[in-house]
């Protein structure tokens, strides 16, 4: 999830990047009816693991474990997937 400032244009373009990066393993025009808190968790447990450039190549799930409860991300079943294991692909939850 993320939410940007209203009046801070500059952040939309991350969190587009987060879109573009979501339509690799959910691409537009899927049904969101098998789509399971599960399954959910799984996605944004992949989509968040990897590094990034504009990190200085740590993954997004590394920032967020610096400033987020890690009660809050093991409560949503959010965890770090090895780079190596990363699938950004439908076939991640059978799509």
């Amino acid at each position: 999830m993320y939410y940007c400032d209203s009046m801070k244009s500059g952040q939309k373009g991350s969190c587009e990047k987060n879109h573009v990066e979501l339509h690799k393993v959910i691409p537009k025009g899927s049904s969101f009816a098998k789509l399971t808190p599960a399954k959910l968790s799984v996605v944004c447990s992949h989509v968040n693991s990897y590094g990034r450039p504009q990190f200085g190549g740590a993954s997004p799930l590394q920032l967020a474990s610096q400033v987020v409860p890690a009660e809050l991300l093991d409560g949503l079943g959010i965890g770090l997937v090895p780079i190596e294991d990363v699938m950004m692909k439908p076939r991640l939850i059978g799509l």
